[in-house]
């Protein structure tokens, strides 16, 4: 065992930059709140939209 290096971890821990703004996060947390709507509702709604706005913007 003397001299034994120690194997290297494949699965290191990386830096994850956050998907929105803080700002944008407090505006869905308002909204929420506003709503008295979970979070994840509003979000899934939110993303629902936005996809809904590029689908249109494609077929123009």
């Amino acid at each position: 065992m003397a001299g034994e290096q120690r194997k290297e971890r494949s699965d290191k821990k990386k830096a994850i930059a956050p998907y929105i703004s803080a700002a944008a996060d407090e505006q869905v947390a308002r909204i929420g709140y506003v709503c008295d709507m979970p979070l994840k509702t509003i979000g899934e709604m939110l993303a629902k939209k936005k996809s809904e706005m590029d689908i249109q913007s494609a077929l123009l």
